[in-house]
C-alpha cells in the first residue's frame, strides 16, 4: 500500500511539471499570461519576407534614422504675421508659373491682374459641396463618409491651374489670370486627371476636359485620328509583354473638335484610387515604375450558331461553289464575371514585377509602394510596403503588443485603407523624405476584437512610427513636414524630429507644394516649408496651392489671385507608358482589322 502510494506522489509531481513547463511556454510565445505578472510592452517586429529568397537583384532600402521626440522646451522659428511685398506677376521676367515645391532661392509669390471682374463677396451662389463626416462604431473603429450637399460655393476655387468661378448664372472655367474658356455650369469637377494629365469633368456619365482648340498634352491618343498605318511604327520592334494586359476602352479621346471647349474622352476610374490633392506635381513619377490596371472578364459568345454559319457560307464562297459573299458578323458576348488586377511596369511596357495585386499605389521616390497582394494567404487582402522586385519590406499585420494598462491584453497592429480620398488625407500612402502617413489600427481580441486605436501615425521605411511628443496626434505629412495638433491648436514638425513652428494656430492644412495655409488669431496666412510667412495673416479664407495658383479673400476688399513663379525650368513631363501601351495596341487592332477585310474582299 505504501509503495502504491509513493507511486501515485510520483506520477502526480511528474504531470505538475509537465503542465508548469507548458505554461512557461505558452507564456513566452504571449498565448497565455499570469495574472500577478506584469509583462513588459514588447517591441515591434517586423516579419521577414518570403520574397526575401528571390534570386533577383533586391532594391537597397534607403535606411530612415527614427527621429527623436521633440522637446516642449526646443526653440523654433516664430511665426511672422507679416509678409514681404508682394510683387505683380507681369513684373517678374522669366518667371513662369510652377507647381513645383515652394523656394525662397527659385521661386516667387507674385499678384495675378485679373482679365475679368472679381466680386466683393466671399460667394455669391449655391452648388454642390463636400462635406466628410467621421462616426465611431461600437467597437471603436472610425469610419469617414463624404457627403454631397447644396452649400454656398465660394466666387473663386483653383482647380489643377485652373480657376472656377461661381456666379449666379453658373460656373464659368477660367484660366489663372481670370481669362474666361467655356461655361461648366452642367459639368461637375473630378478632382482627379486622367493618365495624360488633362483636368477632368463630369456630366450624364461622362468624362471631359477642356481643350483650346490648339495644344494637346503629349500622350494625348485621338481615336479617329488613328490608321492602320500607324502600325508600321512599330514594325521589327520587341512587343511589351504587358501589352496585352491593357484594354483600348479607357484613357482616349474619340475625337477632337476645331474650336476650343469641352471635349469628351474616356476614363478608368480604377485610377482614382490615390489621394486627390488638386495638384498634378504629385502626379508626377521619377521611379520609372507606372502602375497598369487590368480588367479581366470571362466572356460567352451569345451568337455562336450565326457566326458558324457565316464561317460555312465565307468556305463556300471562297471555294468557288456560291458567288454571295456572306455578310460578316460580329461576335456578341454575355460578360460572366470581371475583376481588375494591378500590375508595376517600366517605361519600356514591361513587367517590373512577377506579382500582380488587388490594389497597387504609386511607387514613392525611395523605391516603395503599398499594395494588397491578391496571391499570397499571409499578406492577402491586407495592405503592405513593397520594394521594386515586389518583395514585401514591411507588413504591420500580425504584429503583437502588449498593454499592461488592459490587464496585459494582447494587441495586434495593423494598416489599413483610409475611408475617403480627399485633401482631409493628404500625404497618405506616399513617401516623401524617407517618412510616409497611414491609417493606424490598434485592435484587442483578448477582450472581445474592439479597436482601441484608429488614427493617422508617420512611419519610416522600416515600418518603425515616427514619435510624438505627449498628448499630440498627427493630422496629416506632406512635402517632409508633419502637421500635429493637441488642445485644439496645430504645428509642424520637421521629419528628423524638431519643431518647425510653435504650437500657435487655430487652423491649419497640409503643405501642398511646398506652402500650408494656416490660421493666427482668426486670420489666415501661408508659410513656407521654412516657416517663413509669404501671405500675411490678414485673410478670410486662402486656398491651398493649385499647379500655382492660390486665391484669398478678405472681408471689405474682396478677392485676389496668386501665382507661384519660379526662374528654373520644370522637368519635362514623361508619358505614361500605359498610354503607349494602348496606342499600340490600337493601331495593331486597326491594321488586323483592315487585313480582314481586304481578305473579305478577296
Amino acid at each position: 500500500m505504501y509503495k502504491n502510494h509513493e507511486t501515485v506522489k510520483k506520477t502526480v509531481s511528474a504531470i505538475m511539471l509537465m503542465l508548469i513547463a507548458v505554461l512557461v511556454v505558452l507564456y513566452a510565445r504571449g498565448d497565455y499570461d499570469f495574472t500577478f505578472i506584469k509583462r513588459p510592452e514588447q517591441e515591434k517586429t517586423i516579419p521577414k519576407s518570403p520574397d526575401e529568397t528571390v534570386t533577383e537583384p533586391q532594391d537597397t532600402e534607403i535606411a530612415v534614422k527614427l527621429p527623436p521626440v521633440p522637446a516642449e522646451t526646443q526653440t523654433e522659428k516664430q511665426i511672422s504675421i507679416t509678409a514681404p511685398e508682394i510683387l505683380p506677376a507681369s513684373s517678374l521676367s522669366g518667371y513662369k508659373i510652377t507647381n513645383t515645391p515652394y523656394s525662397a532661392d527659385t521661386h516667387m509669390l507674385a499678384e495675378v491682374t485679373p482679365k475679368s471682374e472679381l466680386s466683393p463677396y466671399y460667394t455669391v451662389s449655391k452648388g454642390k459641396v463636400r462635406t466628410v463626416s467621421v462616426t465611431t462604431d461600437a467597437r471603436g473603429s472610425n469610419n469617414a463618409t463624404e457627403n454631397f450637399g447644396e452649400g454656398e460655393l465660394p466666387f473663386l476655387t483653383p482647380y489643377f491651374g485652373y480657376i472656377i468661378k461661381s456666379t449666379p448664372k453658373g460656373k464659368l472655367l477660367c484660366s489663372s489670370d481670370l481669362t474666361v474658356l467655356c461655361d461648366i455650369s452642367d459639368y461637375d469637377t473630378v478632382g482627379y486627371c486622367d493618365l495624360t494629365g488633362h483636368a477632368l469633368f463630369k456630366k450624364d456619365g461622362k468624362y471631359y476636359y477642356f481643350y483650346d482648340g490648339q495644344n494637346r498634352l503629349p500622350g494625348t491618343i485621338v481615336l479617329d485620328e488613328m490608321t492602320a498605318d500607324d502600325a508600321s511604327e512599330y514594325d521589327g520592334t520587341t512587343e511589351p509583354n504587358a501589352l496585352y494586359l491593357v484594354n483600348t476602352d479607357s484613357e482616349v479621346t474619340p475625337t477632337l473638335s476645331s474650336g476650343r471647349g469641352m471635349t469628351e474622352c474616356t476614363v478608368d476610374e480604377n485610377y482614382f484610387n490615390d489621394i486627390s490633392v488638386n495638384s498634378t506635381y504629385y502626379d508626377r513619377n521619377s521611379t520609372g515604375i507606372y502602375r497598369l490596371c487590368e480588367y479581366r472578364t470571362e466572356k460567352r459568345i451569345t451568337n455562336q450558331w450565326m457566326i458558324d454559319d457565316y464561317n460555312n457560307a465565307l468556305l463556300q464562297y471562297q471555294s468557288g461553289l456560291t458567288s454571295v459573299l456572306p455578310q460578316y458578323v460580329e461576335p456578341e458576348y454575355e460578360i460572366i464575371n470581371e475583376s481588375f488586377h494591378w500590375w508595376y511596369i517600366n517605361e519600356d511596357g514591361n513587367l517590373a514585377t512577377n506579382f500582380s495585386y488587388s490594389k497597387a499605389f504609386e511607387f514613392s521616390d525611395n523605391g516603395l509602394a503599398f499594395v494588397i497582394r491578391d496571391d499570397k494567404d499571409e499578406y492577402l487582402n491586407k495592405l503592405c510596403a513593397v520594394n521594386k522586385s515586389g518583395s514585401v519590406m514591411f507588413y504591420a499585420y500580425g504584429t503583437s503588443l502588449f498593454f499592461t494598462e488592459r490587464g496585459n491584453a494582447k494587441v495586434y497592429d495593423g494598416h489599413y485603407l483610409p475611408d475617403t480620398l480627399g485633401s482631409e488625407n493628404t500625404g497618405m500612402l506616399r513617401f516623401q523624405n524617407g517618412l510616409c502617413a497611414v491609417r493606424r489600427k490598434l485592435y484587442d481580441t483578448t477582450n472581445g476584437y474592439v479597436y482601441i486605436s484608429d488614427n493617422t501615425a508617420v512611419v519610416n521605411s522600416s515600418g518603425q512610427l515616427v514619435n510624438l511628443p505627449a498628448n499630440y496626434e498627427t493630422v496629416a505629412y506632406s512635402d517632409g513636414k508633419i502637421l500635429i495638433t493637441k488642445a485644439g491648436k496645430y504645428r509642424y514638425m520637421n521629419g528628423d524630429g524638431s519643431y518647425l513652428t510653435p504650437l500657435c494656430f487655430t487652423d491649419a492644412k497640409p503643405f501642398c507644394e511646398g506652402l500650408a495655409v494656416c490660421q493666427i488669431n482668426g486670420k489666415y496666412g501661408m508659410i513656407d516649408t521654412e516657416a517663413n510667412t509669404v501671405l500675411p495673416f490678414e485673410y478670410n479664407y486662402i486656398s491651398s496651392s493649385s499647379d500655382g495658383v492660390t486665391v484669398a479673400y478678405k472681408d471689405g476688399e474682396g478677392w485676389r489671385i496668386f501665382a507661384k513663379m519660379s526662374n528654373k525650368a520644370d522637368a519635362e513631363k514623361t508619358v505614361n507608358p500605359v498610354l503607349m501601351l494602348k496606342k499600340r495596341l490600337i493601331a495593331q487592332q486597326l491594321k488586323i482589322n483592315q487585313n480582314q477585310e481586304n481578305n473579305q474582299e478577296y
